[in-house]
């Protein structure tokens, strides 16, 4: 989207700074089913953009850009903030999953910020849970160890996402709490 656009780096920032801060980034709920009993388990939650001028533009134009304009923490708290007032008062016991990247797994405030989001919006944090890629766990292990610790912790799941597109041996990801 951005290639033919010509905009500068700052404005390209700004665009997506709007759009992040603005709502026209808003979260989808993709279905997710128990294999064995066929029912519904929970949802995974992905950012979805409407843009004024492009229309629906999917993740996989938007994201990259976003990370790397340094933009994912708002992305993320906005869109974990917005499904969780929605999907509140939903019946059910299902969980909503939230894909973070490497650079938030490591965030010191990213267990303080879920927490608050749980607390404000009333959506159990037992019911959340928390999807890392293979290469999240790469670098920095001692702050990725003490992250997933402190989320077991407050009853949130963490899942291992898109296990073999990395570079880590099975022996090295038992090591963490999966």
């Amino acid at each position: 989207m951005f290639e033919h656009d010509e905009l500068t780096h700052d404005q390209i920032r700004s665009k997506l700074e709007a759009a992040v801060t603005s709502g026209a980034n808003w979260p989808a709920f993709q279905p997710i089913v128990d294999i064995r009993s066929g029912a519904l388990a929970g949802f995974e939650v992905l950012a979805c953009w409407t843009d004024p001028v492009h229309g629906e533009i999917g993740p996989s134009d938007f994201v990259p850009p976003i990370e790397a304009h340094g933009l994912t923490r708002i992305l993320s708290r906005s869109l974990m903030q917005r499904a969780c007032e929605t999907a509140v008062s939903w019946p059910g016991a299902f969980f909503l999953a939230f894909n973070i990247t490497p650079d938030e797994l490591v965030d010191t405030g990213l267990t303080t910020c879920i927490a608050t989001i749980a607390s404000n919006t009333g959506f159990p944090v037992e019911r959340m849970e928390i999807e890392v890629t293979e290469g999240s766990i790469i670098s920095e292990e001692a702050a990725t160890h003490e992250t997933l610790r402190t989320l077991n912790a407050m009853g949130i799941h963490v899942a291992l996402d898109d296990y073999g597109t990395g570079y880590s041996r099975l022996a090295r990801l038992e090591a963490f709490p999966f």
